[in-house]
């Protein structure tokens, strides 16, 4: 008998924002191990798959931080809280008034149903996925899950000021603390939280990103005449800056070196740099180099350019414990990747066993070094490689749903012995 779980998560299918896709997998497989889901999302979704329903709440404040319009149906108040919020304690997106309406809503839309959650399951980012999740799940009396995906906002380390620091870790607590499980995506990010919260060791597990089998991902062809280029479609987080490859290019360019002639580096999608790399960049796109379009692309036309680019850029380089949701497209396209993260690191890991040609340049390597990593990377073919049978195999997403779908039977069962 299938059981219903009440899945959180702001960002969902149609958003072209990569961090809809995780979601997306696990309800797509999740009614074939028993468990069938509904969505509560930000999103406008009218995609909704076999056995998925979606209960759409809009977050009205959501159009003044990305497109810088007011919603009417937006009070000042509520831009301003979390204005406030943003400056003082959480820098980057919170959803805080979305985390204030949306329980009253969605537990209104799944009691009309007629089909009440055994389980909520929350996945991030935003923050507001976990009051949302730990709120319903107070509401209908079940367990909740927290996905935390990446330590993103839940790593001090990552922002500056010691009111955020002291407020992410204070919260981290709180919200790990009500959870009856807790996933990371990488193996070095649960280590992490085990040793950090050895009395909630036993709730952590991994369940890394991964890809839909069912869609055949691959390579386009390069547009003939194109120049040669370097990509990075999607959203430039904060703490993730192109400034070392922007630099090398520079430098190469300025010495005449001829591989560099004809390459063109694209950052399409919003940047969230600062002041600094913000000029860097406007210089370099003045100087007719890099394709600079600072506004989110539909994921048709973003797929299209990852497809048909020469090169794939991956920037990294704020974080050791993170893989970026796009690495897995990446390497599904087979084309070489220029990566950027810090030795060690769990996407070097991944690069090393993937079978796809690739560079990475450390964030502490000196100007020559990167710039003798770059000429190394451009001597690459733009040939397609197929990837090795240890990525398909490892980041399969319906075998990560049913671990995911085993997790959530461990914990209802956990549950139930706990209340009889």
């Amino acid at each position: 008998m299938s059981k219903t779980v009440a899945v959180v998560a702001y960002h969902y299918p149609p958003e072209p924002v990569i961090g809809s896709a995780r979601p997306a997998r696990f309800t797509k497989y999740l009614p074939q191990f028993g468990w069938d889901p509904q969505v509560v999302t930000a999103a406008d979704s009218s995609e909704q798959g076999p056995g998925v329903l979606v209960h759409s709440v809009p977050d009205h404040t959501r159009s003044q931080w990305e497109l810088g319009k007011r919603d009417p149906q937006t009070s000042g108040i509520e831009l301003f809280a979390e204005k406030l919020m943003r400056r003082f304690v959480f820098p980057g997106a919170i959803a805080l008034s979305w985390s204030l309406t949306t329980p009253r809503i969605a537990e209104s839309a799944i009691r009309s149903s007629g089909f009440l959650p055994s389980l909520v399951f929350s996945t991030f980012p935003p923050l507001a996925c976990f009051s949302v999740g730990a709120t319903l799940a107070r509401r209908f009396g079940v367990p909740w899950i927290a996905d935390l995906r990446d330590p993103y906002v839940f790593s001090p380390q990552t922002v500056e000021g010691f009111i955020p620091q002291r407020a992410q870790r204070f919260l981290e607590n709180y919200y790990l603390s009500l959870s009856d499980a807790i996933i990371v995506n990488t193996e070095s990010s649960e280590q992490m939280y085990r040793d950090r919260y050895p009395k909630m060791a036993h709730r952590v597990c991994t369940i890394p990103n991964g890809f839909d089998p069912e869609d055949r991902l691959g390579a386009c062809p390069i547009p003939p005449a194109a120049n040669r280029t370097l990509r990075h479609v999607g959203v430039l987080y904060a703490g993730r800056s192109p400034h070392a490859i922007l630099a090398s290019v520079t430098r190469l360019r300025d010495r005449g070196v001829a591989l560099v002639n004809d390459l063109e580096v694209g950052l399409i999608g919003p940047c969230h740099v600062d002041e600094a790399d913000s000029r860097f960049m406007a210089s370099a796109a003045a100087d007719g180099w890099l394709d600079l379009r600072e506004h989110t692309v539909p994921k048709d036309e973003a797929l299209r350019l990852i497809q048909e680019s020469h090169g794939l850029l991956l920037l990294q380089n704020q974080s050791a414990v993170q893989i970026p949701g796009k690495l897995y497209e990446y390497i599904r396209i087979g084309r070489p990747i220029l990566a950027l993260s810090p030795r060690g690191s769990a996407v070097e890991w991944m690069l090393s066993q993937c079978g796809i040609p690739y560079v990475n340049i450390y964030p502490d390597d000196s100007p020559d070094a990167v710039d003798q990593k770059l000429l190394q990377f451009l001597e690459f073919p733009s040939t397609p490689v197929a990837a090795s049978s240890w990525f398909q195999n490892r980041f399969n997403a319906k075998a990560q749903t049913q671990q995911l779908a085993e997790l959530f039977d461990r914990v209802l069962a956990e549950s139930k012995k706990r209340s009889s």
